[in-house]
């Protein structure tokens, strides 16, 4: 039998790419234009193969052999679920928590225990259960597991190492999805993003322990042999950093689908959003009572290098009674202090005005149209190269 599909289970961490394509034009000032290309992403997916059983070995060799230089299947091992109870040749539902993976109707899908397995195709996805197209050929336990399986290619020259025995080995491996899965949000995905001033809002806060970040100028530098002529015709500067997050897919399972949504209405680089920056960005001198709209900061740092930018307009009031999310609409000075009036106001009752904590809500966008999910056996870590815009 010719070997049509990539059996092997991968390695943790599966690396799964969202890749979009925005045509991004600039202007001499810095104002950019994007104009999205493609509504839903391309795929990739990345990783390695670790062999212990000879059969295995040669499989796998023979498949790299013969199918690496044409279109193949790929079971996406990271959406696998197990069934809920065993089923019998001849079913054609089989019971799941559909929820926790991505079947589609009429796309294929992959069901294996131990080393029997068979391919199917999708007829229809319920919340608990996925009905076939055709029946099944084998009886399958509730150990069994079923993910689904997307049609894929791969670049030449992908890679094998040996050990010295007849049993082991591995490979690397990354495949490109033939086409985008349209809709990219799955119909059982009822995941919101929060909306403020006609964007959306990350609002989840980053992990890890260093947050480095670059500035970018735009500025043009001639030096030859006098002084250094200095130009930079940007209107304002641009801060460029990475952010990695973590989606706990087991225990938390709204987490992972909000980024399917989030990722959805972003498209890559072409819709900017919101970023709170989860951190004491102005000091406060008098805190906002409750159903107040104004907030006086410490100095005059706001209004000297920020005030009138649309990347710092917003701002979340964070206080021990929630986070409020505002648009600075006027500024004044108090004594030499920045006096900041905001809409909507504070809501009106007790704990908004303890603690209080005023962070920039930056307005960013994704810097490289890209999206990267690292798969783990329990949780996901998703990253993103991010850059402010005016």
């Amino acid at each position: 039998m010719a070997y049509t599909l990539a059996l092997q289970t991968p390695e943790s961490p599966v690396k799964e790419e969202w890749l979009w394509t925005t045509d991004l034009m600039s202007s001499y000032a810095g104002q950019e234009d994007r104009i999205p290309l493609n509504r839903y992403p391309k795929r990739t997916f990345s990783g390695s193969y670790i062999f212990d059983r000879a059969q295995d070995v040669r499989r796998h060799m023979a498949f790299m052999f013969s199918r690496f230089g044409t279109l193949f299947q790929v079971p996406l091992y990271q959406y696998q679920v197990k069934l809920k109870a065993p089923v019998d040749a001849g079913d054609t539902s089989v019971p799941v928590n559909a929820t926790r993976s991505d079947f589609r109707a009429g796309r294929g899908a992959f069901i294996v225990e131990g080393d029997k397995f068979e391919s199917v195709t999708v007829d229809s996805v319920a919340v608990d259960a996925v009905t076939l197209t055709a029946p099944l050929v084998n009886a399958y336990s509730s150990r069994a597991i079923i993910c689904p399986l997307t049609v894929a290619y791969t670049t030449t020259g992908s890679g094998f190492a040996r050990t010295s025995g007849d049993d082991g080995g591995s490979a690397s491996y990354r495949y490109m999805e033939r086409e985008p899965w349209a809709p990219f949000l799955s119909p059982l995905n009822e995941a919101e993003v929060t909306m403020f001033d006609g964007k959306a809002v990350l609002e989840l806060n980053a992990v890890g322990n260093q947050f480095d970040a670059a500035v970018d100028t735009g500025i043009i530098i001639a030096d030859y042999i006098g002084l250094p002529d200095l130009f930079s015709p940007w209107d304002q500067s641009q801060w460029a950093f990475p952010l990695r997050w973590q989606a706990n897919r087991v225990l938390d399972l709204d987490a992972w689908l909000w980024w399917y949504a989030f990722a959805d209405h972003v498209q890559g680089s072409s819709v900017p959003f919101l970023l709170p920056t989860h951190r004491a960005d102005l000091e406060v001198v008098n805190p906002v009572a409750g159903g107040g709209n104004a907030v006086t900061v410490a100095g005059d740092e706001y209004s000297q290098h920020y005030w009138g930018l649309d990347t710092f307009k917003r701002i979340v009031i964070d206080s021990d009674a929630g986070r409020h999310y505002a648009l600075v609409t006027g500024i004044s000075s108090v004594s030499g202090d920045d006096r900041l009036t905001f809409s909507p106001a504070l809501p009106a009752g007790a704990g908004w005005n303890v603690n209080q904590r005023i962070e920039y809500l930056l307005k960013v966008r994704i810097a490289d149209d890209k999206i990267t999910c690292d798969h783990y056996g329990l949780h996901t870590e998703v990253s993103m190269s991010l850059r402010t815009v005016t």
